[in-house]
């Protein structure tokens, strides 16, 4: 779950400056040791995972919004395995 958390991130920080600029120069890969120079536009849409293999395009600012949700939604998690962790500990008397 941690690793989860780091994603998210990670993830936040990107959706958060790519909509700075209306586009940005980058190197695109093709196939796998090739790459050349490329552009990347409309950087305020992002598509999301809605679930169950649901997607939506939404804009930058409202997925930042779902991704703040989701990772609030994996620190509870975590929290709550740290404690039943500790239960399944305390009873086994580590």
């Amino acid at each position: 779950l941690k690793k989860f958390e780091d994603d998210y991130d990670d993830v936040y920080k990107l959706i958060r400056d790519l909509p700075k600029k209306l586009s940005h120069e980058v190197m695109v890969p093709f196939g796998k040791g090739a790459f050349f120079e490329g552009r990347l536009v409309h950087t305020n849409e992002v598509l999301c995972l809605l679930g169950d293999n649901w997607f939506s395009m939404r804009t930058a600012e409202s997925a930042k919004g779902v991704i703040k949700r989701r990772k609030a939604m994996t620190t509870e998690q975590k929290q709550t395995l740290e404690v039943q962790a500790q239960r399944i500990k305390a009873s086994l008397g580590m």
